[in-house]
C-alpha cells in the first residue's frame, strides 16, 4: 500500500465515528470483510461524487456482489415498508448516502444490478399526493446512471420503466434519458424493446436455483401463472424450508427478487403488446419467430394470440397450436416463412371470421393475455359522418376525475390534473406512425369530469380530419379507449349515489343503451350462461341479464352492472364481492371486472332464498 493511500485511509473517519452516522454504523455490512474500507469508499464518494480513483476502484473490488445486492434489496424493502420511517431515506444526509450506494452497485460485478436499480427508481418516482415524487433527487441519479452507461442494458432498463409508470413528471424526465441513450447508441428504441427482452435464463418454462441440498424451481405454466416449487435432493417439499433463510439469506433475497421481476416482466409485456395496435408494428417472419414466438418468456404471451401473415397482397390469420399455425377453421397454415407478421385486429376481418375466432377461443377454453378475439370494434356512424370533424358518441358522461387520470395515463394518453401553476389541457394521444393526434374534450373540476366531443387532427399538415378519413383500426382503438374511460370511471357504475348532483345521470346510466364494450360483455355472457348451474333461471335480453330467483326477478344491466327488481324496477344495491367466482368458470380474457361482477351477482340472486345479509334482504323484501 503506497503512502498516499495510507494517508487517505487515516483521514477518512467521519462515517465510522460521527454520531450522525450511527444508523450506518449499526448496519450489517457482510459484503465486505473490513467495514472501514466501506466507510473510506463513502467518504471518497462524498468528495468526488463518482468512482473514478484508483483507491475507490480497489475497494469496490473487495465487495462481494451477491451480499451487496442483498444489502441494497433489504434497504429498498425498508423504504417500502409503511410501518417504518421510510421517508428518512429520501431526505438530507441519508439520500446522499443512498446515491452513493446505488453508484457502488452499478460499478460492482452484480448480475442483477439493473433490475434492482429499476425497483429503486420506481419507488423514487412514486407520486405522493400534494407533494410530488418520493425522491426526484435519487430517481434522477439512477436515470443518469442508465443513460450514461452507454449500454443496451441501460437503454433497456429505461424502456422497461416506461411500461411501468405513467406519472407525467417521471415520463418527461424518462423520455429525455431514452432520447439521449438511444442517440448515443445509434439504436431505435423499438428495436431494443422488441429484440432485447430479458429471458432470465428460463428454458422451456423452467428456472432453477440451488441452495445447498435444496432446489427452488420457477415453473411458468401460463402468462399469469408462475409456480414456485421447493425440493430437497429431488424430492418435492410442501413449501420453503426454514433452513434456507438462515443459511442462504442473501441468495434467497436475490432469488425472490428475480421471481418478482419475472412476474412484472410478463405483466409489462402484456401491456406493451396490447399497445402494438397504436403503432405500425410488423416484422419479417424470421425475426418475429426468433424474438417473439420462440422467446423463452414472451412465448407464453405470443402463442395465445392471433397473428396476421401477409405476402404479396395475400393475408391469412393464424393461431399457434401443437407446433404449427392453424386458421379459425382448424386448418394448418403452410408456407408462412416469407411473410410479414403483425398482430391481428378484429376490425381488419369480416364479421364472420371474428365470430369464428371467438367461438374457437370459447370452445377450446383459451384465455388470451390481452383482449383480442373479443376486442370491441368501433366503426364510424352516420351521425359522425354528419358532424364530420368530431364525434359526440361519448358526450355527457360524468367520470371520477382522479380515476380517469390514472386510466388515461395507463392507456398512453397525455393528461394531468393541473394545479395553480399549470393550465389543464384536454386529454390527448399522439399516433406518430400515422401523423394523427386524437383529443378528448372534457370539462373538469377537482372531483369530476364531464365528457365532450372527440376529434382528430393531421399533425403533419395541422388540419382537422373527417371521421371517415381516419384509419379504421386507429379510429376503433381511440374510441375503445374512451369507452373504457367511461365504463371504468363513470359514476353511473357505482353501487350507490346519494348526492343530488348528477343524480339524474346516475339513474339513467343503469338503463342506458349498451356501448360496444357492454355489447361484447353481453355476447360473452350469452355464451357462458349455458355453463352455469343456474342456466335455467337466466335469460339474456337486449340490455340485461334477467335472473329469476325464488323471491323476485332481477335485471342486471350489462353496462353498469346495476340491478333492477321486477315488477316495479326497484333498485337493488349489492356491493360486489372481491373474491373470485366460486364456480370455476372459464372467462376468455382478463381485464373486464364488470364481467365477473355480473356473473357473481347472478349466482347470488338465483338463490335469493339463501341470502342472509340483512341489508340485501331488506331491499328484496321491501
Amino acid at each position: 500500500m503506497d503512502n498516499n493511500f495510507t494517508e487517505f485511509l487515516l483521514s477518512s473517519t467521519d462515517f465510522s465515528n460521527h454520531k450522525k452516522w450511527k444508523w450506518l454504523q449499526e448496519q450489517t455490512l457482510s459484503f465486505i470483510e473490513d467495514r472501514q474500507y466501506f466507510y473510506i469508499l463513502l467518504e471518497n464518494l462524498s468528495k468526488f461524487k463518482k468512482i473514478n480513483s484508483i483507491e475507490c476502484k480497489s475497494i469496490v473490488e473487495k465487495i462481494n456482489p451477491t451480499d451487496y445486492e442483498a444489502f441494497i434489496l433489504a434497504l429498498h424493502e425498508l423504504t417500502c415498508d409503511p410501518t417504518s420511517n421510510r421517508n428518512g431515506w429520501f431526505i438530507g444526509e441519508k439520500v446522499r448516502v443512498y446515491q452513493f450506494f446505488v453508484e457502488i452497485l452499478f460499478h460492482i460485478n452484480a448480475p442483477n444490478k439493473y433490475n434492482i436499480l429499476i425497483k429503486i427508481v420506481e419507488k423514487c418516482f412514486k407520486k405522493i399526493p400534494l407533494v410530488g415524487p418520493t425522491s426526484r433527487q435519487l430517481g434522477d441519479k439512477i436515470l443518469g446512471i442508465f443513460e450514461n452507461s452507454h449500454s443496451i442494458e441501460g437503454l433497456g432498463a429505461l424502456l422497461k420503466l416506461k411500461q411501468r409508470n405513467k406519472y407525467p413528471i417521471f415520463l418527461e424526465r424518462l423520455n429525455l434519458s431514452i432520447k439521449y441513450a438511444s442517440n448515443f447508441l445509434k439504436l431505435n428504441p423499438d428495436d431494443i424493446e422488441d429484440y432485447f427482452v430479458a429471458d432470465y435464463g428460463i428454458e422451456s418454462g423452467i428456472l432453477e436455483q440451488s441452495f445447498g441440498d435444496y432446489q427452488s424451481i420457477v415453473k411458468i405454466n401460463d402468462y399469469d401463472d408462475v409456480e414456485i416449487i421447493w425440493a430437497k435432493l429431488g424430492n418435492s417439499l410442501k413449501g420453503e424450508p426454514s433452513a434456507i433463510k438462515k443459511d442462504f439469506g442473501n441468495q434467497l433475497k436475490i432469488w425472490k427478487s428475480t421471481i418478482s421481476d419475472i412476474k412484472k416482466e410478463l405483466s409489462g409485456q402484456r401491456v406493451r403488446i396490447d399497445n402494438f395496435y397504436k403503432r405500425r408494428k410488423s416484422w419479417n417472419y424470421e425475426v418475429w419467430e426468433k424474438h417473439f414466438l420462440n422467446h423463452q418468456l414472451l412465448r407464453f404471451i405470443i402463442r395465445k394470440l392471433i397473428w396476421r401473415f401477409e405476402h404479396d397482397g395475400k393475408i391469412i390469420n393464424g393461431y399457434y397450436s401443437n407446433n404449427q399455425f392453424i386458421d379459425y377453421q382448424g386448418q394448418v397454415i403452410s408456407n408462412i416463412e416469407n411473410t410479414n407478421v403483425s398482430l391481428w385486429h378484429p376490425s381488419l376481418s369480416s364479421t364472420e371470421e371474428v365470430e369464428a375466432w371467438r367461438n374457437f377461443m370459447l370452445s377450446n377454453e383459451i384465455k388470451q393475455p390481452i383482449k383480442q378475439a373479443f376486442r370491441e370494434v368501433y366503426l364510424v356512424t352516420g351521425a359522425e359522418i354528419n358532424t364530420s370533424t368530431f364525434s359526440n358518441r361519448f358526450v355527457g358522461h360524468v367520470l371520477r376525475h382522479l380515476k380517469f387520470i390514472a386510466l388515461a395515463q395507463q392507456r398512453l394518453w397525455e393528461y394531468s390534473h393541473g394545479n395553480i401553476y399549470s393550465t389543464r389541457v384536454n386529454p390527448w394521444i399522439d399516433y406518430p406512425d400515422f401523423n394523427i393526434k386524437c383529443t378528448f374534450d372534457v370539462d373538469a373540476d377537482s372531483d369530476f369530469v364531464t365528457t365532450g366531443p372527440i376529434h382528430f387532427r393531421d399533425t403533419k399538415h395541422n388540419v382537422a380530419l373527417r371521421m371517415e378519413d381516419i384509419p379504421t383500426l386507429l379510429f376503433s382503438e381511440s374510441m375503445r379507449d374512451v369507452d373504457l374511460f367511461v365504463g371504468v370511471c363513470s359514476i353511473g357504475a357505482e353501487e350507490q349515489w346519494e348526492n343530488q348532483r348528477f343524480r339524474e345521470y346516475w339513474i339513467g346510466y343503469s338503463t342506458s343503451d349498451l356501448s360496444e364494450t357492454a355489447q361484447t360483455r353481453r355476447s360473452v355472457i350469452e355464451s357462458l350462461v349455458s355453463k352455469l348451474k343456474i342456466k335455467d333461471r337466466c335469460e339474456v335480453t337486449n340490455r340485461y341479464l334477467k335472473v329469476t330467483g325464488k323471491k323476485r326477478i332481477y335485471k342486471i344491466h350489462f353496462g353498469s352492472g346495476n340491478i333492477m327488481m321486477e315488477p316495479n324496477d326497484q333498485y337493488l344495491c349489492i356491493i360486489p364481492d372481491p373474491r373470485p367466482i366460486k364456480d370455476k368458470l372459464f372467462l376468455p380474457f382478463d381485464g373486464d371486472n364488470m364481467l365477473s361482477i355480473i356473473i357473481s351477482k347472478a349466482l347470488l340472486l338465483a338463490d335469493d332464498d339463501k341470502i342472509k345479509d340483512p341489508i340485501i334482504l331488506n331491499q328484496i323484501n321491501r
